[in-house]
């Protein structure tokens, strides 16, 4: 039965030059395929954890909460005026997932991601150190208020003053250098 379906296909593919043209064929479509898929945006989902522009989201997301809440105390320092902050992080944030580790009557131990409901357990996640901190302030061209407004960043953040940059801040009636 499978020799006669065989010599029915052989039979409407035409020639041996014909079915060799077609082999050929598929294969250059094959590999024009492979090559596309390059271009292609990767949808497959990961139990490894966030990728690409969901780390960088994350980052944002931390960065601006931080530059917010800085904003917020810095407006009030006196002589600071009206504030404006700008903070680097060194990395994006981590995430640790949940491991359970069996060591079999061999002495072999084996270690697996945590799935309950087919997602991955988070055990912790990490916000990145920060790497550096700019505030533009309106009284920031005064020595006593870039003092103040360094001493309290160098405080909140854990960061050096080397890393930290406060200059007075050009308001728009002002105009710009």
């Amino acid at each position: 039965m499978k020799l006669a379906f065989l010599q029915k296909l052989g039979e409407r593919l035409g020639t041996e030059k014909q079915r060799a043209n077609l082999l050929l064929l598929a294969g250059a479509a094959g590999i024009l395929l492979l090559g596309l898929s390059e271009f292609w945006p990767d949808t497959s989902p990961t139990s490894d954890g966030p990728r690409g522009s969901s780390e960088i989201v994350a980052q944002c997301d931390a960065a601006a909460e931080l530059e917010q809440r800085l904003r917020a105390l810095l407006c009030q320092v006196e002589g600071a005026g009206r504030v404006e902050v700008m903070v680097t992080l060194a990395g994006s944030e981590e995430t640790v997932y949940a491991r359970d580790r069996r060591v079999g009557a061999d002495g072999a131990t084996q270690e697996e991601l945590v799935l309950p409901g087919g997602t991955a357990l988070i055990e912790a996640v990490t916000t990145p150190p920060v790497q550096g901190v700019a505030v533009l302030c309106e009284g920031g061209g005064s020595a006593t208020v870039q003092r103040r407004v360094t001493d309290i960043v160098q405080a909140l953040t854990g960061i050096g003053t080397n890393r930290i940059t406060v200059t007075r801040l050009v308001t728009s009636t002002e105009g710009g250098e």
